[in-house]
């Protein structure tokens, strides 16, 4: 310990078989030391949490300012630099569809959440879909090629226990979204005299 060394290695086993560094201050092997840490700790639960705490605020005495410190960076707000701000604001002028689409498809993901329905979609699921439907609504075939022009509609409504996954997912204009609101798909189409 005077040379200021905390492990020596000898290379030969402890007397429980471990060939490991040993302690200069006791000579006891570096393994055996940390099992019986270990089974100190599984034994005595409540002596670890209070020697826990003990070290912390003990170390809490002694460096105060860096206590003050940590809980200054904790408790501060992120950078939020006006680079990425300006940044994302020009991507946003640049690409207004991509913006909203993304911007509606999170609503959506995230009022189907906050009513139990399973599944999730993203903005090209949505884009699939329209090439499925050719750019048509699906009820009654008039363009949906804009996108003021169109609404994604759950078939089978959140309401009434559909998913939130692309398979039950349909592009309407608006007016057979809202005339459809959150019908059953079979009472909608009787509705509209599809089904007698």
């Amino acid at each position: 310990m005077a040379l200021g060394v905390r492990h020596f290695f000898t290379g030969s086993p402890c007397s429980r078989g471990h060939v490991a560094k040993r302690y200069a201050s006791t000579g006891q092997c570096t393994e055996c030391q940390y099992l019986h840490r270990l089974n100190w700790k599984s034994n005595n639960p409540e002596k670890e949490a209070e020697s826990r705490l003990q070290s912390v605020r003990a170390w809490t005495l002694r460096n105060p300012d860096r206590k003050r410190d940590l809980a200054r960076k904790s408790n501060a707000k992120p950078d939020v630099s006006a680079n990425n701000v300006a940044r994302a604001r020009r991507w946003r002028d640049k690409n207004p569809e991509q913006a909203r689409n993304s911007r509606l498809v999170s609503n959506r993901n995230r009022r189907s959440r906050k009513r139990g329905a399973e599944g999730t979609h993203v903005a090209e699921d949505i884009a699939n879909i329209l090439k499925r439907q050719k750019y048509r609504c699906a009820e009654c075939g008039v363009s949906v090629r804009k996108i003021e022009q169109r609404h994604v509609d759950h078939i089978a409504p959140l309401a009434l226990g559909g998913s939130n996954w692309p398979s039950n997912l349909q592009i309407l204009c608006p007016a057979c979204n809202l005339h459809k609101a959150a019908k059953d798909p079979l009472v909608f189409a009787r509705q509209k005299g599809r089904l007698i």
